[in-house]
């Protein structure tokens, strides 16, 4: 009956069909705690180039809470930095890494945000975490999505994973 089908009946039945596909497999997230960082913008460095500004800004510390507000882990002061470029719109490129201190065990982890926002305002960002905690080991498995807000010197981050991804959490 059909010897061939035009280019918009494929993309037609492509479309409907990674919409079901799509719809079968949304990920349910899963808050499994907030990032609070504290930034010292008075010391900030600005490197204006012909493409972009490059900002500099330290972290002294902060904090990370489970949903509840239990402390999990204190921000190492001084290890950590906002290292990102604003462009001419004044759309912000987050490249911040910083070091977090387990209370449980101890031991300590790398993290790193990469995303865009406004400075000092917003951000929609991505967090991995790098650490040789048993406590944690599962923060090693997991992208988290990363919103954040900022209020005063203070940037706080509810740190969001698909509830899939979340194996082996205490």
């Amino acid at each position: 009956m059909f010897r061939s089908l035009s280019p918009f009946a494929v993309l037609s039945a492509a479309s409907w069909g990674i919409c079901s596909i799509m719809a079968a497999h949304q990920p349910r997230l899963q808050h499994v705690f907030t990032a609070s960082l504290v930034v010292d913008f008075p010391k900030q460095f600005l490197i204006k180039t012909p493409s972009y500004t490059r900002l500099n800004v330290a972290i002294i510390g902060g904090n990370w809470t489970t949903p509840d507000g239990v402390l999990i882990a204190n921000v190492v002061p001084g290890l950590g930095a906002e290292w990102g470029t604003i462009d001419k719109f004044g759309v912000l490129s987050l490249d911040v890494s910083y070091n977090v201190h387990f209370v449980k065990d101890k031991k300590y982890a790398y993290v790193r945000l990469t995303g865009f926002g406004v400075s000092g305002k917003s951000n929609e960002g991505r967090t991995v975490v790098e650490t040789d905690s048993e406590d944690y080991s599962f923060l090693n498995d997991v992208m988290f999505i990363a919103p954040g807000k900022f209020s005063g010197h203070v940037g706080v981050a509810q740190q969001w994973a698909p509830i899939d991804a979340l194996h082996g959490v205490p």
